[in-house]
């Protein structure tokens, strides 16, 4: 019985450090996600605040916008 319960334990080291690795990867990688994430929205929040900035000062005045094409 000793026998079986050594190789049961065995068993379950093995897999413990199998999973302990794969969790370790999966923080790594959800770690790495989330600087992307963060980086994603200051560039979002970048160019929006250059599209705001653009709608006030690119406003031709009525009367001021040259003919379309077909004029």
């Amino acid at each position: 019985m000793s026998e079986n319960n050594d190789q049961r334990l065995t068993g379950l080291e093995e897999a413990f450090t199998h999973h302990e690795g794969t969790i370790l990867e999966l923080s790594d990688q959800i770690t790495e996600q989330w600087k992307l994430i963060e980086r994603l929205n200051r560039r979002i929040a970048e160019l929006e605040e250059k599209l705001e900035n653009q709608a006030f000062t690119d406003v031709t005045p009525p009367g001021k916008e040259p003919p379309p094409p077909h004029y």
